[in-house]
């Protein structure tokens, strides 16, 4: 509906009752689509009021591969990350290593606060940030673009992590490797650490076991 026009920019959508019933949909499967819209950057939630189209531009690139990827299995998308996440890290100019270390070493002090605390939103937003850094120096565009928005559509795999006790503990250490590597100037190492940080989460219950 917003594809085609029928629904603009700054527009209203309808209660979620009349919308489930327009679209044949359950209420729950509708509130899962809307929240993924939402994520994506295409309806804005307004407390009070609803929620409303943004004007944010569908047939954009970036927007459509974000919505695109919000589709994927998430074990896919961390598969692909752990090719496309190591090689755009061993792509930092070596004139820009130790600014990349400085940043990522408190990306992670940040992260690990903020679990320590319990807040694993926060928590989650600050391991976002950690692997958008990592990935800042890939050779293109569409490497960036496309790093970025599986570490956007990763988010939820990871706070769900972040709440499992021990796996989340067994997480938030995989990253301190990678910010030593960077910190002794071994960029090689970081990439390899990467790689094997962005293991599929099911062997996380194998490694604490």
């Amino acid at each position: 509906m917003i594809l085609d026009g029928t629904l603009r920019a700054g527009d209203r959508l309808p209660p979620e009752r009349e919308l489930a019933t327009r679209l044949g949909l359950s209420r729950g499967a509708l509130r899962e689509a809307l929240r993924s819209l939402e994520y994506v950057g295409l309806l804005q939630a307004r407390a009070g009021s609803g929620r409303y189209v943004t004007h944010q531009r569908p047939n954009d690139p970036a927007t459509g591969i974000s919505i695109w990827m919000q589709l994927q299995p998430v074990g896919e998308v961390i598969a692909t990350r752990r090719i496309l996440e190591p090689a755009a890290l061993a792509a930092v100019p070596a004139l820009r290593i130790d600014e990349l270390a400085t940043e990522v070493r408190a990306r992670y002090t940040q992260m690990a606060s903020a679990y320590d605390r319990g807040a694993y939103d926060a928590a989650t937003r600050h391991h976002s940030a950690f692997h958008l850094a990592l990935s800042r120096y890939a050779p293109s565009g569409l490497h960036r673009v496309l790093l970025a928005s599986m570490i956007e559509v990763s988010a939820a795999a990871q706070l769900e992590i972040f709440r499992t006790d021990k796996a989340g503990l067994h997480s938030l250490l995989r990253h301190l490797p990678i910010v030593e590597a960077l910190e002794r100037g071994d960029v090689a190492q970081a990439a390899l650490e990467v790689a094997d940080h962005l293991a599929p989460a099911f062997t996380y219950s194998e490694a604490i076991s």
